[in-house]
C-alpha cells in the first residue's frame, strides 16, 4: 500500500464536484477508511489549478477545496524537483505543467523513499508515472 497519495489536478477536482464521473470513488480515496492510513500530497500547480477550475465550474465550493488544501502537503517546485522534470521532458507527451506535477510524485518518491501512488484521470500523466515506477489509480475522465 502507498505511504504517500499523489493528486492531480483531474482527479482532486473529482472529489468535491459530484457531477464529476468518478466522484465517489474520489472521495472514496479522499476520505474513506484506508485513506488516513496515507499522506496526501499535491503540486502548488495542482492547488491553483483546481482553485481556478472550482472558481469557473463548482464556485460554491471553493471554500471547502481552500479548507482540504490545508490538509495536503503541498509540494513547491525547487531544486531537487525541477532536474527530474527536465529529465521526463525529453520524452513526456504530458503538458510541461503535467510533466512537473508527476516530477514531483518522482522526486518525492526518490528522495524520501516512500512508496507513492499518482491519483489522476489524465492518460499522459499516468502513462509518465507508470514509466518512472509509479503506481498510478487511474480515473476516468
Amino acid at each position: 500500500m502507498a505511504e504517500a497519495r499523489f493528486w492531480d489536478t483531474s482527479a482532486l477536482v473529482k472529489v468535491f464536484d459530484a457531477k464529476e464521473s468518478d466522484h465517489r470513488r474520489a472521495r472514496g480515496l479522499w476520505s474513506g477508511p484506508r485513506s488516513r492510513r496515507v499522506r496526501h500530497v499535491s503540486s502548488i500547480l495542482v492547488a491553483i489549478e483546481a482553485v481556478r477550475r472550482f472558481y469557473r465550474s463548482v464556485p460554491d465550493e471553493v471554500g471547502a477545496l481552500l479548507d482540504a488544501l490545508d490538509a495536503v502537503d503541498l509540494v513547491f517546485l525547487d531544486d531537487k524537483i525541477l532536474p527530474v522534470a527536465f529529465e521526463l521532458a525529453k520524452h513526456s507527451k504530458a503538458s510541461g505543467a503535467d510533466t512537473a506535477i508527476v516530477a514531483s510524485a518522482v522526486a518525492l518518491k526518490r528522495y524520501s523513499g516512500k512508496q507513492v501512488e499518482l491519483v489522476t484521470a489524465d492518460q499522459d500523466q499516468a502513462t509518465l508515472a507508470s514509466r518512472e515506477g509509479i503506481e498510478v489509480v487511474q480515473l476516468s475522465l
